[in-house]
């Protein structure tokens, strides 16, 4: 069953994707701005937890959402160092 076959949605077909030949230099790119997501949110976020934006409560919830963030980090960051071996 196609996506929309239910609904009768109409749904164009679709490309190939084209698997570019610099596939780990891509991946490399999407951890870098994974990074930058990650570092962004963590500043944003003590921002507001300082500034008292959210209830400490509701900011204790986001905690292991953040903490969840720093996969993205951890992965660059030992990615980067295998290469350098």
């Amino acid at each position: 069953m196609k996506l929309g076959s239910v609904e009768h949605i109409e749904m164009p077909e679709r490309r190939p994707v084209e698997i570019p030949q610099n596939i780990e230099s891509v991946f490399t790119r999407f951890d870098l701005e994974e990074c930058l997501d990650t570092f962004s949110v963590y500043g944003l976020f003590a921002i507001a937890r300082e500034a008292n934006v959210f209830p400490e409560s509701i900011s204790t919830i986001f905690d292991p959402i953040i903490d969840e963030e720093t996969r993205p980090v951890n992965t660059q960051t030992e990615t980067s160092e295998y290469r350098e071996r």
